[in-house]
């Protein structure tokens, strides 16, 4: 006699469906434990990232005061002078004269050191030291006037700031003063206008506004 077996799975493609969701699921379990290359490659790049990190470009701050830092390129005052080609020639001039020689960044009131050419001298050169009190004029007739006391002398000098006998011009000191004309320092006390020749420059951070000196005279 013929015995029949019973299957738990009447129907054989409710077998496999139910066999292959299993086994599916059981595949999706074990790969949720094993790391995958996705994930690997997220590890190394912050592993890169950490042992790198990112480089910051710099922000270059612009020149909000222009007309005290740059008087020589604004335009002239006497409106009959202010012709377009005239000015593109002078400032073309202006660009030239700056690739030749370093012109730094100062203000009335700092204190500055000029090299210029002699003929005349032993060494052909000759530096003067002292504290800008004086700013005239635009374009190519730009020129300062520095001001140091010697011996218990006053002694002003005008440098014509694209004068092509000059050799040098270092700022010593940046800074500014409350006024934007020292001329009134003639009158004052010799101390205000003493400066060492052999005064040593000092650094000014770069991005930082420039100090103003609030010594009144």
């Amino acid at each position: 006699m013929l015995r029949t077996l019973s299957s738990p799975y009447p129907n054989i493609s409710t077998y496999f469906t139910r066999h292959n969701a299993s086994s599916v699921a059981s595949k999706i379990k074990q790969k949720d434990h094993l790391p995958t290359k996705s994930t690997e490659k997220h590890d190394d790049l912050s592993k890169t990232i950490s042992k790198h990190p990112p480089v910051v470009k710099e922000k270059y701050i612009s020149v909000k005061e222009f007309a005290l830092s740059y008087m020589d390129f604004l335009p002239s005052q006497v409106w009959t002078r202010r012709d377009p080609l005239f000015q593109k020639l002078v400032h073309a001039d202006m660009l030239e004269r700056r690739m030749r020689i370093d012109i730094p960044e100062f203000y009335v009131g700092s204190i500055m050191a000029v090299t210029m050419s002699d003929p005349n001298l032993q060494k052909r050169q000759n530096r003067f030291v002292g504290i800008c009190i004086r700013r005239e004029k635009e374009g190519l007739h730009h020129n300062f006037t520095l001001r140091n006391v010697i011996d218990g002398l006053g002694v002003e000098v005008m440098f014509e700031i694209y004068n092509p006998t000059i050799l040098k011009i270092e700022t010593l000191l940046l800074e500014k003063r409350l006024d934007e004309d020292l001329t009134y320092l003639v009158d004052a006390l010799p101390e205000y206008s003493t400066f060492s020749f052999n005064m040593e420059s000092t650094s000014h951070p770069v991005g930082k506004p420039v100090p103003v000196n609030p010594l009144k005279v």
